[in-house]
């Protein structure tokens, strides 16, 4: 049975009958009495069974449950957790911990201590969990890109309608880290690791994607807006910096034309923005005919080839191709080929004349706090500013040299200087080139 305790946080739950046995001793540590050995922690195994296990138990200490694991193995392999009717853990305990850890759960009519009562059964888990193979989910965190460092830790979020996987760090000012499509919020690994010594990182996946649910609707940007809002106001942040790109910068102009007041400052990296001119003219490049793709008949086609279409965006709109590796390629491909994974990222793009139509009327009140305009220099470029500069009155434009769309594959360490230097107040020019 797997316990991990880096998931104590995700509802409170109240003590088990079986832990009030627990009986310190003068140094502190806890052992089960003799009760609750035989009626809590081992009921199912004979008198003389449950004597032995009551005499070879080892004191143990109740610090040791506020510990951190540091990097838990549940969020780079396959999980299996083995549930039992015990009254040492209540049963709806378990449940959200085999939940939270995306495990393969397996419940078991035992006392605590499974493997003693039904050795067979458990021995059959550990089994399938050994000849299992090691997938392309799991091959997806070879690249150190996606992982996060130890002091996050995940959270799944109720918005309006969906449920919002949320990644979450460090200390200080709160900035919030939208992804696009392609890329799920571990996009941002290596931003989040910089930006937390010093800030409040939160990296949610966008409704449908990732590991956050997938409802049937919502998907206009006006309504994720509200999503990242709901996300925030349960974490308790007032106010942020807004970070997106991609998709995610069309969700993160929403939110500040929505949430003026709680927006701090704004960035929007390589990507148009529906509605706000020269929307039309961008519009009409050959190249966006997916924003027009979707539907059953689309969904067909992909199904399976989840990787062919991906690598067309990887290929097509980066600057080096061979910079979107192949873990990377790997590891996004495993979270879209998930069900129901493209019918909600079509979603997202079925929903941009909504969006457009969304954005007119925001404009018409131009936003106030600084934004920062990022553009790659072999993808959108100058163009980001330029819209931004119809929506916003204070926009300072950074091109990103030798880079495509890809800017945190293809110029990570220039990406992560841009926003770090906006988000200190560094950026004193209006319009700034980063990269080599």
């Amino acid at each position: 049975m797997r316990v991990n305790q880096r998931v104590m946080w995700v509802k409170p739950y109240p003590p088990s009958p079986g832990l009030a046995e627990a009986k310190p001793d003068a140094a502190g540590f806890l052992s089960l009495s003799r009760k609750g050995i035989d009626e809590d922690f081992v009921p199912d195994l004979p008198p003389a069974e449950r004597a032995i296990v009551y005499a070879t138990q080892g004191p143990w200490n109740s610090a040791c449950l506020a510990d951190k694991v540091s990097v838990p193995a549940w969020t780079t392999k396959p999980s299996w957790y083995i549930a039992v009717n015990d009254r040492m853990l209540s049963s709806e305990y378990e449940q959200a911990i085999a939940k939270h850890i995306h495990a393969t759960t397996t419940t078991l009519p035992t006392g605590h201590v499974p493997m003693l009562s039904t050795p067979k059964d458990v021995a059959a888990v550990i089994i399938e969990a050994a000849n299992t193979p090691f997938t392309a989910l799991d091959a997806a965190h070879a690249s150190a890109q996606s992982v996060f460092p130890a002091n996050f830790r995940t959270q799944e979020i109720q918005a309006d309608g969906a449920t919002i996987h949320v990644r979450v760090g460090g200390q200080g000012p709160a900035v919030v880290l939208l992804h696009g499509f392609g890329d799920t919020g571990d996009m941002w690994a290596l931003m989040a690791a910089e930006l937390a010594h010093d800030h409040r990182v939160v990296v949610p996946d966008l409704r449908g994607m990732g590991l956050s649910s997938h409802p049937a609707g919502g998907y206009d940007k006006k309504t994720q807006a509200a999503d990242i809002r709901s996300v925030l106001t349960q974490l308790g942040i007032d106010h942020a910096a807004i970070v997106g790109h991609d998709i995610g910068a069309t969700v993160a102009y929403a939110y500040a034309a929505r949430y003026p007041d709680k927006t701090d400052r704004l960035v929007v990296m390589d990507a148009p923005v529906p509605g706000i001119p020269p929307w039309d003219e961008i519009v009409r490049s050959p190249a966006l005919w997916h924003f027009s793709f979707g539907g059953p008949d689309a969904e067909r086609l992909v199904a399976g080839r989840e990787r062919i279409y991906l690598d067309r965006f990887w290929n097509e709109f980066a600057g080096d191709p061979s910079k979107i590796d192949e873990a990377t390629r790997v590891h996004y491909t495993a979270f879209y080929a998930r069900p129901g994974a493209m019918h909600s990222a079509f979603a997202q793009f079925l929903s941009i004349p909504k969006d457009a139509e969304d954005n007119k009327v925001s404009m018409t009140t131009k936003l106030t706090m600084p934004v920062l305009a990022i553009g790659a220099a072999k993808a959108f470029g100058a163009n980001v500013a330029i819209v931004m500069r119809n929506a916003a009155d204070n926009v300072t434009e950074v091109l990103i040299a030798n880079s495509g769309h890809w800017l945190m594959d293809e110029q990570p360490t220039a990406t992560i200087a841009a926003v770090r230097n906006f988000l200190d107040r560094k950026t004193t020019t209006q319009s700034l080139k980063l990269g080599k």
